[in-house]
Formats: C-alpha cells, sequence, structure tokens
C-alpha cells in the first residue's frame, strides 16, 4: 500500500497480475474489502482507490480458501467480469494452522477417496450457488470455471498424496513387524503374543481407524455446510467500513461557510454516517445479523 496524505494503506499498489491466490480470512485482502464495501453505500469510493479496483477487476484466475468462498457473497466474484476459473482449495490437515510453509502445493484429489469425495461435493454446492447468484444478478454473468483442489505444503508433499490416495490411515508392514501410528517405532508382534493375536489385533487397529475416518467425514460434511453462510455479519461490515472507508468529518471549512445547514452539525462530526447508512443492494437479515 502507499500512503496518501494523513490517510494510510486506503491505495493500492499500480501492480497488475492475472493469477491470484487468496488464503486465510477474507478481511485480509482490501480487494475484497472495497468491492463490499462499493456494493453496500451510496458514498463513491476514493477516486485513487476505484482506479486501482478496477484494475485489479481484471484478474482472470482466482485460487481461494473453502472459509473465503463460504463467508462473501456468491455474487462478490461477479465483480470480476474477466475471471475465467475459481479455485476452491480445501483446508490443510494433519498441520499446524499457524505453520507457514515455504512451498503451497495444490493438488486434484482422486475420485473415490475421503478428499475426492469431499472436493465432488464441494464442487455441485458451488456451482449451485453460483447459478443462483445470476439467476439474481442485473445483467449477463458468466460462471467462471470451478474446480476444487486439495492443500499441502512442502513440508510432507509426498505423504500428504500418498495419505489422500490411500482407502484408510492406517499404516501397515508385512511379516513380523508393523508401525506403531503413534510413536513411530517398529514393534515386535511375536513378543507379546502369538501371530493370530496380532493379526486380530491390526484388524482392530483398521477398524477403529475406519470408524474415525468415518465420523471425521460426518463432522466435516455437517461443519462445511453450517459454514457456507455466504453472509457478513453486520457489525463486522460497520466495522470494516469504518476502518477502511471512514466518512469525511467536518473541518473548519465546512463549518464556516456553511453555517445554515438545514441539518445542523457540529465541528467533528460526520457529514454521513457510512457506518450505518444502508442500501438495497444487499438485504439485510435481522434474524441472522447479516447481509446475504
Amino acid at each position: 500500500m502507499r500512503r496518501c496524505h494523513y490517510r494510510a494503506s486506503i491505495y493500492y499498489f499500480a501492480t497488475l497480475y492475472d493469477k491470484f491466490y487468496m488464503g486465510g480470512r477474507w478481511d485480509q485482502y482490501k480487494v475484497l474489502v472495497d468491492m463490499l464495501i462499493e456494493k453496500n453505500t451510496s458514498r463513491p469510493l476514493l477516486s485513487g482507490v476505484k482506479a486501482d479496483l478496477e484494475r485489479l477487476r481484471s484478474i482472470q484466475h482466482l485460487i481461494v480458501d473453502l472459509d473465503i468462498f463460504a463467508a462473501v457473497p456468491v455474487d462478490l466474484w461477479a465483480e470480476f467480469p474477466r475471471l475465467e476459473s475459481l479455485t476452491i482449495a480445501l483446508d490443510r490437515e494433519y498441520l499446524d494452522p499457524y505453520d507457514v510453509a515455504d512451498t503451497l502445493y495444490l493438488i486434484k484429489p482422486k475420485k473415490g477417496t475421503r478428499l475426492g469425495n469431499r472436493a465432488e461435493w464441494l464442487y455441485e454446492k458451488a456451482l449451485i450457488s453460483l447459478k443462483a447468484a445470476r439467476e439474481k444478478h442485473p445483467f449477463q454473468w458468466r460462471i467462471p470455471k470451478i474446480d476444487v483442489v486439495a492443500q499441502l505444503t512442502n513440508i510432507s508433499a509426498e505423504d500428504g498424496i500418498e495419505e489422500y490416495d490411500s482407502d484408510d490411515g492406517i499404516s501397515q508392514t508385512s511379516g513380523d513387524t508393523y508401525e506403531s501410528e503413534q510413536n513411530g517405532e517398529l514393534e515386535d508382534g511375536f513378543e507379546n503374543g502369538s501371530e493370530d493375536d496380532l493379526e486380530d489385533e491390526l484388524e482392530d487397529e483398521l477398524e477403529d481407524g475406519k470408524e474415525d475416518e468415518e465420523e471425521d467425514d460426518r463432522s466435516w460434511y455437517l461443519q462445511t455446510a453450517a459454514q457456507m453462510t455466504h453472509a457478513i455479519p453486520q457489525s463486522e461490515f460497520r466495522t470494516l467500513k469504518h476502518k477502511y472507508q471512514p466518512s469525511e468529518k467536518i473541518g473548519l471549512g465546512h463549518w464556516g461557510w456553511q453555517p445554515d445547514r438545514e441539518i445542523k452539525k457540529n465541528l467533528g462530526d460526520f457529514i454521513t454516517d457510512s457506518e450505518t447508512e444502508f442500501t438495497e443492494k444487499y438485504e439485510y437479515d435481522s434474524d441472522s445479523d447479516s447481509y446475504y
């Protein structure tokens, strides 16, 4: 960002790209915040912000985390008229969310695997939402190509790909030993029992692993379906407007040459209350306290 007078972090760098990746929270990306504000206020954006925003609208390929796609209103993607592809990245698994990876790999999950089934389900949900948004849009909006990928880091890319492609998450070796999944040590299966006992133990572990995986799957589908609200809470929207596009305050110039205003305002008051002004561009649902 570059500075303009006393205002900070309101303009974009004049850098053109045709492909962007957006991960984390949606409100970390000012391009999305400004687009949402522009669609929900009668006050125009600052000229510098508007010009830079128009350049960013020419992005052709977007990759967004599932959290971002689930949070923002669906027709916000129509604000990118040249958008050719919208790729949704499934959240990383088995990794510390606060880990910063040097490289992020995006892979296409295989059909029929756990992640493949999730990707197919999410693709159908996203396509239905985008088609519904197109029906309500004032102009003919060409829906971009939708794709769903899984995220892996360079730390465990090979292990992750093998695990995603596996029918179960249990690592099993042949012969007299098996690998403990908890401590990574090799244990002798014949010290504490017969070969039949070892086979029974391994079968129990496999069965427990499958039950845990099925439970994880059920939880993921329920949580993801509940997460895909495509709605911004009113309180969050007001906070963002106040942070990024605050209304102009009355200064000495306004106060001096307009003493006979119909609505009397004092020095330092807002000329317009942008944090509470609404338009009909997005409907406000008082029950859920959010825009949709």
